[in-house]
């Protein structure tokens, strides 16, 4: 009975305080307990912590701080409400993308195990399957901003375009030219079949040219004018055939040759003497 009594003072009091009150704050605070009421119900009641549950889950954070917001500037400031309404869709844009965000995670156990973190509502937005929610997330994000500030977002994502364009060629770029550098790198470190012999030949070849020495077959050490010894050069010519290859060959000749195999070379024009002049008589 004492406690009752006492419950019942502390209500008369409070009733008074409030009849007191401004009418204006009264409503203000029969808001603000009409909310805590509420929300003790969906958080005790069974049911409706349930339906809370199945219908946002974690996105009623979001929700609750822009509906909380809206209500207070619309009972205090409503000029900020109508003056920034653009201000006001983007915040609603990104409580939106912020309940699909959330949709895209499960829990492992518990209410929320049989739907996402962002409720049934989240998944209308995000949910699966992934990519599906993603680009629909994706489409939220960039053209929310496009169409309340076209000007300035239409120019901004221009921007972004053409510096990710440029750093995509920068990359192609580099990227190719790396590739090539690796592409010589190996195969100088694996080298090619007959390099080597080709090399070497190389080489020799450079070191004659370097010496002032060019091999001129059985020309070699003949004065102008002078045939070389052909006989000799056929022996000498069987016997080294598999070791020196000749500088110069022409065609075999025909038949009246007999047939011996013997391959002609042409003298160098280097050795060749120059005519004379002769005068005409008469």
């Amino acid at each position: 009975m004492a406690v009752a009594r006492g419950g019942a003072h502390v209500a008369l009091g409070l009733i008074k305080w409030t009849l007191k009150l401004n009418p204006s704050r009264v409503a203000d605070v029969l808001a603000v307990l009409a909310t805590l009421a509420v929300a003790s119900i969906l958080w005790r009641y069974a049911p409706a912590y349930e339906w809370a549950v199945g219908v946002l889950a974690y996105a009623w954070i979001p929700v609750s701080i822009w509906t909380g917001a809206v209500l207070i500037t619309l009972r205090f400031r409503r000029c900020l409400l109508w003056g920034y309404w653009r201000w006001w869709c983007l915040t609603a844009g990104a409580v939106a993308a912020s309940a699909g965000t959330l949709s895209l995670f499960h829990s492992q156990f518990g209410l929320m195990s049989e739907v996402s973190l962002g409720g049934h509502w989240g998944s209308v937005i995000g949910g699966s399957p992934l990519a599906l929610g993603i680009l629909k997330i994706s489409t939220i994000v960039v053209f929310i901003p496009l169409m309340l500030f076209p000007r300035t977002v239409g120019i901004t994502y221009g921007l972004l375009l053409y510096q990710t364009a440029l750093g995509f060629q920068f990359v192609s770029v580099y990227t190719y030219r790396l590739a090539q550098q690796i592409y010589r790198k190996w195969f100088e470190w694996i080298g090619t079949p007959g390099s080597d012999e080709k090399d070497s030949r190389d080489a020799q070849s450079l070191q004659e040219e370097r010496d002032g020495f060019v091999d001129h077959g059985v020309w070699n050490g003949l004065d102008a004018g002078k045939m070389p010894d052909l006989d000799a050069a056929q022996n000498l010519h069987s016997d080294n055939g598999e070791n020196r290859a000749p500088a110069h060959q022409a065609a075999t000749p025909s038949g009246r040759s007999g047939g011996n195999g013997l391959h002609w070379q042409l003298p160098s024009v280097e050795m060749l003497s120059s005519g004379e002049r002769r005068q005409s008589v008469g």
